[in-house]
């Protein structure tokens, strides 16, 4: 399988990347891991004019702790979740969700917690219309 033919955008500041995506909307979406956006390309589900990174803006990766709260920015993997010692201590069942998530190399390499909250499921029951969905037998998963 190949993919589409499109134009990379790889900002390096949120900044830039806003202004890319106010600029091209919703022909380009935004690549963070990629491990569900790339298969949705690759299987010609989309095929869009643009993609946008966000590989290199720093300030969408990593995880701030503080006495009252734990920040956790869009880009940060699923391994660093994982890994954070003020995570695991407050929110274990944090830690458990994202444990459930993907493979090991997917959580470590690819796998971002803003790319799976933002996740758009390939379920084609879901994606359909109630008309659809009422002329077929019942999804399998939920009975």
């Amino acid at each position: 399988m190949r993919l589409p033919s499109f134009a990379y955008h790889a900002p390096h500041s949120l900044d830039q990347a806003l202004k890319i995506k106010m600029e091209l909307g919703a022909q380009a979406p935004v690549l963070a891991g990629g491990t569900d956006l790339i298969l949705n390309l690759k299987h010609q589900l989309s095929s869009p004019a643009a993609l946008i990174s966000l590989r290199n803006i720093k300030e969408l990766k990593g995880i701030q702790s503080k006495p009252d709260s734990v920040i956790i920015r869009a880009a940060t993997t699923l391994m660093e979740i994982r890994n954070n010692e003020a995570i695991r201590t407050h929110f274990p069942i944090l830690v458990k969700a994202v444990e459930s998530v993907g493979a090991l190399g997917i959580q470590g390499f690819r796998g971002s917690i803003g790319g799976n909250l933002c996740l758009q499921p390939r379920c084609i029951l879901y994606n359909q219309s109630l008309f659809w969905r009422t002329g077929k037998a019942k999804c399998h998963r939920t009975g």
